[in-house]
């Protein structure tokens, strides 16, 4: 029988990035509250899917592993284990998020317990210096610097406000997805292959997710709004991930819907319906606008966790 009599309680703080479980918190409460060594833990839930996700063997936001489930047994010692799993926040939320669990001795005696993580953004890290005043995108870029997409300047700068260029906005989609490599870097004429997003160009082409102006692929012009929302899609599709479908009859509820390019209609509906990217209040979807370093990560980050 599981004992009622207080309950164990792992805690831990955190902010946008994932966090890693260690065994030795679970051990270490556990053995606290009964005396006794814990042996493994058993998820009685969940989170909400608005909270986030638990992932076994998770090691990036394309090698997930796979889902932690209710009544599997963890061990603290061996696989599957407490230690294999991470927690992935969903991208803007902010709040507690409380994993009920009964843990079992290795004697055999069941306490429960709650993994509780508190999600804010005082707890987020600070890579950067140049990103006050961008506190939506902020946890966003520090997700990307943790998986190891966005990098910076190398001088301590993000340059959220900077636009980013074709070339420049396939490389983190192509981080972004582990994109495998082309078997050639050329890609089109205008893409040198001495550049450093020649690798990442060709192989987004070769598998249909981003198209060039004829002959021109254009990759140090400024990518648009809407040219970035139809690649992300595509960069979906082409790794098997869902796309929900979205009626583009959403468009109409915006100021500028009626703009957006009719190839474009489909992807910018449906990041519109995923809250990837922002409306200003004049609800202006702005599909011609140059997108920003900062919106690309806040793009990506709600696309890699949802």
């Amino acid at each position: 029988a599981v004992s009622t009599a207080g309950g164990v309680s792992v805690n831990y703080a955190g902010s946008s990035v994932p966090v890693r479980l260690k065994a030795a918190d679970f051990e270490t409460a556990y053995k606290r509250l009964t005396g006794k060594n814990l042996s493994y833990v058993r998820f009685t839930a969940l989170p909400a899917a608005t909270e986030g996700k638990l992932y076994l063997n998770y090691t990036s936001a394309v090698r997930m592993g796979t889902a932690v489930k209710p009544d599997i047994n963890y061990s603290v010692k061996a696989s599957p284990s407490v230690e294999q799993i991470t927690f992935v926040p969903k991208a803007g939320y902010q709040g507690y998020v409380e994993v009920p669990f009964v843990g079992v001795s290795t004697d055999g005696r069941s306490v429960a317990g709650a993994l509780r993580l508190d999600l804010s953004n005082k707890y987020l890290p600070s890579h950067f210096t140049d990103l006050t005043g961008y506190d939506t995108a902020k946890p966003s870029v520090e997700f990307l610097y943790d998986a190891g997409v966005a990098k910076g300047y190398g001088n301590g700068t993000y340059g959220p406000g900077r636009s980013i260029s074709r070339g420049e906005f396939t490389v983190m989609v192509y981080r972004a997805f582990e994109l495998p490599n082309a078997q050639s870097s050329y890609s089109f004429p205008d893409v040198p292959l001495d550049q450093f997003y020649a690798p990442a160009v060709a192989a987004a082409k070769a598998l249909g997710i981003v198209q060039g102006y004829g002959e021109a692929f254009m990759p140090e012009s400024t990518i648009t709004r809407q040219d970035a929302m139809t690649i992300v899609m595509r960069a979906m599709e082409a790794t098997g991930r869902t796309v929900p479908y979205v009626s583009t009859s959403i468009l109409q509820s915006y100021a500028d819907g009626n703009q957006v390019s009719n190839y474009a209609t489909v992807p910018v509906s449906a990041m519109v319906y995923l809250g990837a990217v922002d409306v200003n209040t004049a609800r202006q979807i702005r599909p011609f606008a140059p997108l920003t370093r900062a919106e690309m990560a806040v793009l990506l980050h709600y696309i890699l966790t949802q």
